[in-house]
Parts: C-alpha cells; sequence; structure tokens
C-alpha cells in the first residue's frame, strides 16, 4: 500500500483519508461511498464508510443512511464522497446533480488511477475561515486562499477550477500553472491587499500560500495549526518564490 504511506507524508492530521483509502482499495469491484465529517466540537474529523443500497449495479452507489442525514442536519458534513471503479475521478452528471442538490463538495477518488478530484458547487458557501482546523484537501492554505478571495474579495475561484484539492502528483507544478493562467506575477516589494504570496518548502515539500493583507501583515493557514493573521519579517520575504495578483485585482 505504497499510496497509502504516500498520502499521509506532509500533509498534516491524515488519518480518516488514510482510512477512506483503505476502505476504497480494498473494494475494486463495488463503489464505496461515505462522508468526510466534523466532530460535534468541530475540533476533530473523521470518514464515515456508507454501505451502498444498489447491490445489483456494482457502478452505482446510492445510500439512505440515518446517521448522514443527522449529520447533514447538523451542518457537519465537509464532503460527500465516492469511488469510481471503472473510470477516472472526473465527477458525472448525476454526481454533480447529488453534489448541487445538497450544496456540499463532492470528492472521488478512482480506484482505476489512484488519482481524486474535489468538485464544489458554485453556491457553496464556505466554513468562516477564523477557527477552522487544518484538514488536508479540504482546509489547508490553498483552499484558503480560494475562500479568502470569495468572502473578503468577491471573486469567485471556482470559475478557475472546481477542484481545490492539493495534487498529490506534481502538485507545485499544477499549483503555478493555475496562478500563471489567472493571476499576473508582481515584484514582491509591490505588495498589495489580496496579492498571493508563495513561500518556497521548508519542512514540507509543497508551496504554502500566504495572503498579503496591509503594512506587512499575512493570512495564511499553516498546517496543523488554525489560520493566523502575523506580520511578515524582511527575512521572511526573502524566502519568498513569487507573488500573484489576481487579474481583477
Amino acid at each position: 500500500m505504497d499510496y497509502l504511506s504516500e498520502v499521509s507524508q506532509d500533509l498534516g492530521h491524515s488519518k480518516p483519508l488514510s482510512s477512506c483509502l483503505k476502505c476504497s482499495l480494498s473494494s475494486p469491484h463495488q463503489e464505496v461511498g461515505g462522508i468526510f465529517y466534523f466532530n460535534e466540537s468541530f475540533s476533530d474529523y473523521h470518514f464515515l464508510n456508507i454501505q451502498s443500497k444498489n447491490l445489483i449495479e456494482k457502478n452505482f452507489f446510492s445510500c439512505s443512511d440515518p446517521t448522514f442525514y443527522k449529520i447533514f442536519k447538523e451542518n457537519r458534513v465537509i464532503s460527500l464522497f465516492h469511488t469510481h471503479i471503472k473510470s477516472g475521478p472526473e465527477l458525472s452528471d448525476f454526481d454533480i446533480e447529488i453534489a448541487n442538490s445538497f450544496i456540499l463538495p463532492s470528492c472521488v477518488f478512482s480506484v482505476k488511477t489512484k488519482e481524486f478530484n474535489l468538485y464544489y458547487p458554485e453556491n457553496f458557501k464556505p466554513r468562516p475561515l477564523s477557527r477552522r482546523i487544518f484538514i488536508p484537501m479540504f482546509q489547508d492554505c490553498i483552499t484558503f486562499v480560494k475562500d479568502f478571495y470569495l468572502e473578503h474579495m468577491q471573486i469567485n475561484l471556482h470559475t478557475i477550477t472546481n477542484n481545490w484539492a492539493r495534487d498529490r502528483k506534481n502538485s507545485n507544478e499544477i499549483l503555478l500553472n493555475i496562478l500563471n493562467d489567472n493571476f499576473f506575477e508582481v515584484n514582491k516589494k509591490d505588495l498589495k491587499y489580496g496579492d498571493i504570496i508563495v513561500m518556497s518548502p521548508l519542512d514540507s515539500k509543497y508551496f504554502h500560500l500566504v495572503i498579503y493583507l496591509d503594512s506587512n501583515e499575512v493570512f495564511h493557514h499553516p498546517m496543523f495549526m488554525l489560520p493566523r493573521k502575523e506580520f511578515i519579517k524582511p527575512e521572511t520575504l526573502n524566502k519568498v518564490y513569487k507573488v500573484y495578483r489576481h487579474k481583477e485585482g
């Protein structure tokens, strides 16, 4: 299970994600479904495997689980989840319809290609930026930027890509391609509110994204921590890889 060990590296608290993958890979001939959800205090998260009610069509997942509806009513669902066993991780029209009806993200893992895809409905409302825990894929520095732009700059980055999960393969390259296609690069000595600062990897192999506010203050979501505002020091600026500004900025 090399893929499971790879997923656990450099990602923060990933035990629920590993449990999800173990469940998915152990069922290569039947679609697996479930949800990622918060505990009652919203201080941790878990994965709930939900058994499919469709035992005839193995390439189709359906459920009527009372636990799911309880968690859904309590607004504790982070994302819907299911596997694809014969195709890639791209969501079908029906998958998108379900996500849109619940107004919840939908995460798909392809057992065939070992890839994730994370879809956000266009009318999905992100959770508040402050005091949200770090969750690989769902609440990290990349999704923090997406949600900051929507909440504070009224710019919907869903139009760029519906999949804001950090890719396991070629993560930095894919991230920079998205930024280069939709933002323009600026000098780090000319920072402006809303600029995205790309920090060079230090303790992790991944780039870290930071939002510049004003007067050398930044806002970001560090791994293992809650989002935080802090002042950026001159020596920290030396570690900046690139700075990007949105085309509408």
